[in-house]
């Protein structure tokens, strides 16, 4: 017998160990004040926090609210969708539940929380009461109806006659009443047979019932969208630049933001995302602050720290002291780390400079921004919100399309409007602005995607694979 002990001991220590892994800390109903509350008026709102410890926090938990009736019948059910967060303690709760939607009548009610890991399930349940609006009578009447104490001293005995107060009184009589009414969560048990045999409807999502904020709050997709920019380049040396977020298919906006959660702390790894790593990353530890998303022919490109021009294919990233050019044939479409947006046309060379400048060496560029910067040998241009194109030839010629630039040198500066343009000769200050006479077109040959779709396939470290798309959209 004693070699059967060893192995029996061993799995009740091992069984007892899980099930307190696990557990319902707490389950509070509270009035619209935030205070917990047993007794309730129909007419008023209240709110459910679940505090669930999980010491193992390595699996999702999902939690089930149900509400019993006096007869043992489900009027409210409400299934949260399995979540894991990283935290012993986790909170789960309900919000501003309008009583007389769930509770025609008044009466006694049962809340029951049911809390599932894996196939481990767990449960409590909590006692309310519900009542109808008691109209309070004012104090002046209560007194008015109050009967006059006698006081009678009894022949023999000493009697000291007892002193009433009306208003302390009345008072204290509803404190007691509300005391002797109100039972402590851990003496109510409701009998197991008193649960309804027959399966009931779970409240579907879209009636005014289930529109309650879910604790604890979920990151807005773009916030999420903005970790994960963070996470593909310092992580996996990827980048997406000049997108932003439009919609995520085929999982939820809660567990989107779980995932990232996950890949940040290394709980899950990127399996395909169909975006081109980076390439050539600097020995002084640079990254990329420019992009090629559109090229036409067979531009060239001179890395900082190389001799030698190489072919630009589309998708190239570009770090600070780049160099672009294109020749007769050739056109470049590109997207900087903030936005800005830069079309090169023919016959052109620039210096990449940061994510809000360049240096436009030779040729004609075409530049979409909040703000940028453009250095030219004969003067600076500084531009805020606009659309604007440069040349430079035999001299500079600049035309705002849009917003506002101002144009530079060490002999003066001019500032301009949208539909005008100037020119500046070597040597001279800016000449004065005039109408727009001729738009040149050719930044029109170049046509950015406005719309990325990106199929990702991430696997946790329990196996699970996990495949969603993101819809982005051109900034």
């Amino acid at each position: 017998m004693k070699p059967l002990l060893c192995p029996f001991l061993i799995f009740f220590f091992l069984s007892a160990n899980i099930i307190s892994a696990l557990e319902i800390k707490s389950v509070r109903i509270l009035d619209e004040k935030g205070k917990d509350r047993k007794e309730f008026l129909i007419n008023n709102k209240f709110s459910i926090i679940a505090d669930v410890q999980d010491i193992e926090r390595t699996n999702p938990i999902s939690v089930v609210f149900n509400i019993y009736n006096s007869e043992g019948k489900i009027i409210f059910k409400h299934t949260e969708e399995p979540t894991y967060i990283n935290t012993e303690t986790k909170n789960f709760s309900l919000k501003n539940i309008e009583i007389k939607k769930i509770c025609l009548s008044t009466g006694e009610y049962i809340l029951e929380t049911i809390v599932t890991q894996d196939n481990k399930t767990i449960t409590s349940k909590t006692d309310f009461r519900v009542k109808t609006e008691e109209i309070e009578q004012p104090k002046e009447i209560l007194k008015e109806k109050q009967p006059e104490i006698e006081t009678v001293e009894p022949v023999g005995l000493e009697y000291k006659p007892e002193t009433f107060s009306v208003e302390k009184s009345v008072e204290e009589i509803e404190t007691e009443k509300s005391k002797e009414e109100t039972q402590a969560v851990s003496e109510y048990i409701l009998p197991e047979s008193t649960f309804p045999v027959d399966s009931f409807p779970e409240i579907s999502s879209k009636t005014d019932t289930e529109l309650f904020a879910i604790q604890p709050e979920i990151p807005s997709k773009e916030d999420s969208f903005s970790k994960l920019k963070n996470f593909l380049n310092k992580s996996e040396k990827m980048q997406i630049e000049g997108y932003k977020i439009k919609e995520i298919y085929n999982i939820t906006q809660k567990k989107f933001a779980e995932i990232i959660s996950l890949l940040e702390e290394k709980k899950a790894k990127i399996l395909e995302s169909g975006l081109k790593p980076t390439e050539n990353i600097l020995s002084d530890g640079a990254i990329p602050i420019a992009t090629s998303l559109e090229i036409k022919g067979k531009p060239l490109l001179l890395s900082k720290g190389t001799i030698r021009w190489k072919n630009l294919e589309k998708g190239q990233f570009f770090y600070s002291g780049d160099l672009l050019r294109t020749d007769k044939n050739s056109l470049i479409g590109i997207i900087f780390d903030e936005g800005a947006e830069l079309k090169m046309n023919s016959n052109t060379e620039i210096v990449v400079l940061s994510t809000g400048s360049v240096k436009l060496r030779f040729g004609s560029i075409w530049i979409k921004s909040k703000e940028f910067n453009i250095q030219t040998s004969v003067a600076n241009i500084s531009s805020e919100n606009s659309e604007l194109v440069l040349a430079l030839q035999d001299k500079l010629y600049v035309q705002i399309l849009k917003g506002t630039s101002k144009v530079e040198n060490e002999k003066g500066s001019e500032f301009l409007k949208e539909k005008e343009s100037l020119t500046v000769t070597a040597g001279d200050k800016p000449s004065k602005p005039e109408k727009i006479s001729k738009i040149p077109k050719w930044q029109n040959r170049i046509n950015f995607q406005g719309e990325k779709n990106i199929k990702m396939v991430v696997e946790t470290s329990s196996g699970q694979k996990i495949k969603f798309q993101i819809l982005l959209q051109r900034q």
